[in-house]
């Protein structure tokens, strides 16, 4: 950018071309920082802050959400939430996480396809799935991913810093939870597994005995 100021020759088009791209690098960075001191904070955040948390009434809200964002035909949008589903955590957290992984289902989705959110219970477990048909993630690149600034090179021309299932993974580890990515033959299943209220509350008693 300085050599373009500095150039008398550089006519008014290159300059607002390279003043752009200047703001443009400045805000990616800024919202790289950003999502790295997310992940400190959740990392280092306690869980004194935990309560009861209605994780049906987050994804149901997130449907109607995401629901309705569809309707402009880019993407055809499905949900299925059992009612009922309760857990001990961070209501504003967890929602972030699921957006998170909604948002990367929309962003990585061709249009014309298909996305859905389902959440059920099953044993002491509560399993959230955000699944789409589009290119999906080979086997051996799925644990890369979680790693905090690796993007593939499918993404490439996808804006993003790579940062956003770090933040995801550090929020369901937060909440004792795990996060794992599948086949969704075609496209990627990425599921969140969070023990349910009762389960975690029994774990927490006899962590203390």
């Amino acid at each position: 950018m300085e050599v373009a100021l500095l150039d008398r020759s550089s006519d008014t088009k290159t300059l607002r071309d390279v003043i752009a791209d200047s703001v443009e690098d400045a805000e990616n960075l800024l919202k790289t920082f950003n999502a790295l001191l997310s992940i400190a904070q959740v990392e280092s955040r306690a869980k004194d802050d935990f309560t009861h948390t209605s994780l049906s009434g987050i994804c149901e809200d997130l449907a109607e959400l995401y629901d309705v964002l569809s309707e402009d035909g880019e993407h055809t949008f499905a949900a299925s939430i059992e009612p009922d589903l309760n857990i001990m955590g961070n209501r504003q957290l967890i929602a972030q996480a699921i957006t998170n992984l909604l948002d990367n289902a929309v962003k990585y989705t061709p249009s014309g396809g298909n996305i859905r959110l389902s959440a059920e219970k099953r044993g002491d477990n509560i399993l959230i799935n955000v699944a789409d048909n589009g290119k999906g993630i080979p086997p051996d690149k799925r644990d890369d991913v979680l790693k905090r600034f690796v993007r593939l090179d499918s993404a490439r021309s996808t804006p993003g810093n790579g940062l956003g299932l770090s933040l995801v993974s550090a929020i369901v580890a937060l909440h004792n939870g795990s996060l794992t990515l599948h086949d969704n033959k075609p496209g990627l299943r990425i599921q969140i597994t969070l023990p349910t209220e009762t389960a975690y509350l029994r774990r927490q008693h006899e962590s203390r005995y």
